[in-house]
């Protein structure tokens, strides 16, 4: 072999070598590419709403959300019976089958995926935060729509809080779908609309603690049975004005407990908006007609002991108005348990 023998030798690997490279390179990018574009086009849409599952650099992450299966599936918000009851608001919604095939369509809990909006840089994101409404993380029920057919089950449930925040913003709605036999999945979206301003906010005028309502209690005939005590209740109109009292919706809470008390009137609140009886005039009374009973074992959940006093709550609202309040009764002590009446919760 001459000399240069063992150079030839070393020159034809390297080129071997070169050219495995290259293959290689091209069949990873070749690969790469397939990923990307099936990324861009499918899994960027999950992508978008998935709390970074890649960095914030990736530009799979920063390829804006494509309109993937928008005529595939109408969406139709029935914004004239969206409604706002205990704080959550509910928009129904229609889905129709634009295509020639047959769609399925799924809706966790009744629900369609949600609402979205278009961010500043234009990627369209729930409103509710990075993971949405639009994944289920138990079992999904599947709806089979024909061409051109229609459904009316799906609806949207948010809190009005939630919705506060959009408030004069464009929202849509986004729902998602596959074709039958097929397991890859599109999103549709509603075209964009506004969310009435009447469903974000209080349908209420909220009076807070008012006198105008006694609360009077008899002790003297409390029952007990089953770990649970029944006390007369009577409320009375001390104002110089026509009232409505809740007097069935009379609830108790440990005095002091003032969490406990704000939280048992956020949803209060809404109820005595409803009431519309008994319409007290100055000086008259009624007596309560439920939740009259007070169980020990709830009492004992929020840390109540023998001996502790208890606050009862009735609200109101003043006839003719959105105007609601709160009155409540003095401090009391329940009295011991009778001989042979078991334990609280037993």
């Amino acid at each position: 072999m001459t000399p240069y023998g063992h150079l030839g030798l070393q020159s034809t690997f390297r080129q071997k070598i070169h050219l495995n490279m290259n293959i290689k390179y091209i069949i990873g990018a070749l690969f790469l590419t397939h990923i990307f574009n099936n990324l861009g086009l499918a899994q960027s849409v999950i992508s978008k709403f998935h709390p970074n599952p890649w960095p914030e650099n990736s530009k799979v992450l920063r390829v804006k959300l494509p309109d993937l299966g928008e005529s595939y599936l109408i969406l139709t918000p029935d914004l004239a019976k969206a409604s706002l009851d205990n704080g959550r608001v509910t928009i129904p919604f229609t889905v129709t089958n634009n295509s020639t095939k047959d769609i399925e369509f799924t809706l966790p809990n009744g629900e369609i995926a949600g609402l979205a909006k278009v961010e500043e840089d234009g990627k369209k994101m729930f409103i509710d935060g990075p993971w949405g409404k639009g994944f289920c993380n138990g079992s999904e029920r599947w709806f089979t729509l024909k061409p051109r057919e229609t459904n009316s089950l799906g609806f949207i449930g948010y809190p009005m809080d939630g919705l506060a925040a959009v408030t004069g913003k464009m929202v849509f709605g986004v729902i998602r779908g596959r074709f039958v036999g097929t397991t890859e999945k599109f999103f549709s979206y509603s075209a964009p609309f506004l969310v009435p301003p009447e469903l974000t906010t209080l349908p209420y005028n909220d009076l807070g603690t008012q006198a105008s309502l006694s609360i009077t209690l008899d002790l003297t005939k409390v029952g007990f049975t089953g770990g649970t005590a029944w006390i007369p209740i009577t409320v009375t109109n001390t104002s110089n004005q026509d009232l409505i009292a809740a007097n069935d919706e009379i609830r108790f809470y440990i005095a002091g407990d003032e969490s406990k008390k704000n939280a048992m009137l956020r949803d209060e609140r809404w109820e005595y908006l409803k009431t519309s009886t008994p319409i007290l005039k100055p000086g008259e009374s009624c007596e309560s007609t439920d939740r009259d009973c007070i169980t020990l074992s709830f009492l004992e959940d929020d840390g109540y002991k023998p001996g502790d006093k208890i606050i009862a709550v009735v609200g109101g609202r003043i006839p003719g108005t959105n105007n609601i309040f709160e009155c409540y009764s003095a401090p009391f002590e329940l009295p011991p348990l009778p001989k042979g009446e078991p334990p609280a919760g037993k």
